[in-house]
């Protein structure tokens, strides 16, 4: 039980990269779908957890964010 518990969050499998790829794009829509200044990235990797059902991070919201909206990141809450 407690191996699978472990693998549950292991990105190198191919379930796990598809998993990711999901995360990424939640991340994305929901930044998106965001009002100004509403979210920040830790309540927005929050929504991912939760509507995913596996662990998702602000380090993981921040990479992505930064890659994809860098430009729009002036709509988040708090800015670092």
């Amino acid at each position: 039980k407690k191996m699978l518990e472990s693998i549950k969050n292991n990105n190198n499998s191919i379930q796990r990269k598809e998993l990711l790829k999901k995360k990424k794009e939640k991340i994305l829509e929901i930044f998106d779908n965001a009002e100004n200044r509403t979210e920040t990235r830790t309540s927005i990797a929050n929504k991912v957890a939760k509507s995913l059902g596996v662990n998702c991070n602000r380090k993981l919201v921040r990479a992505v964010l930064d890659v994809k909206r860098s430009s729009k990141l002036k709509k988040l809450k708090k800015i670092s």
